[in-house]
């Protein structure tokens, strides 16, 4: 996604001087864009897999980069190295750690993917207050990301909870197997005309039954 990665860095709107804490080291490619920009040693990311953190080890040492890689968990930040001027999130959350918070600098940025368990995600720009106990600030643009590992809800698998049963050939007559015209639901359209708009589910319906209705010619 690198026109995102690029939005975001754009939103971060990082200073000469400033320290960075990026959460979700992955392959490496946005530590590194940060460490070429303001100096490895200004730059800590974290990632909780250590086989993702070793291939961006690796990926950083080849492009001769040097910035600090933790593997430990993302939403306890690496206070070591704080305070920072911006804290930054490859990885959606359902709620800022407070940890990221204290370790903020005042009137810092916090920046990550935010959004509900079901979706509706946004980026989230926050200044932290003087304090560093609470932050606010807006939304800048959509995203997707994955969550957070420790903010995933646990679900029941599919089988737990679907437990239909497949069902036999349907009659003719039924709209799941009567022949439509792919027109009947889009409509058709050229390069350079507008997409017709979709029927009405009402219309629908009458119209299927006015084509289930017809007698199918005769076989050749």
């Amino acid at each position: 996604m690198p026109t995102m990665v690029f939005s975001m860095l754009q939103d971060l709107d990082v200073r000469p001087g400033d320290r960075v804490l990026e959460i979700g080291a992955g392959t490496g490619w946005n530590a590194g864009f940060l460490a070429h920009r303001l100096g490895s040693p200004n730059i800590v990311t974290v990632e909780y897999d250590p086989d993702v953190a070793r291939g961006a080890r690796e990926n950083l040492d080849r492009a001769g980069l040097g910035p600090t890689l933790v593997e430990g968990d993302g939403r306890q930040g690496w206070p070591e190295g704080a305070p920072y001027d911006r804290i930054t999130a490859t990885c959606s959350l359902l709620e800022i750690p407070p940890a990221w918070l204290a370790q903020t600098a005042p009137s810092g940025i916090i920046m990550a993917p935010f959004g509900i368990e079901y979706g509706g995600e946004q980026i989230v720009r926050l200044t932290v207050n003087d304090d560093g106990t609470s932050a606010s600030g807006r939304f800048t643009r959509s995203s997707a990301f994955m969550r957070l590992r420790q903010q995933r809800t646990d679900r029941l698998p599919f089988e737990d909870y679907l437990r239909g049963q497949r069902r036999g050939p349907q009659p003719d007559h039924l709209l799941s197997q009567a022949r439509l015209p792919l027109g009947l639901f889009w409509g058709s359209a050229s390069a350079g005309e507008k997409t017709p708009r979709r029927p009405h589910p009402d219309r629908l319906r009458e119209r299927a039954g006015q084509h289930a209705a017809q007698p199918s010619p005769p076989a050749p």
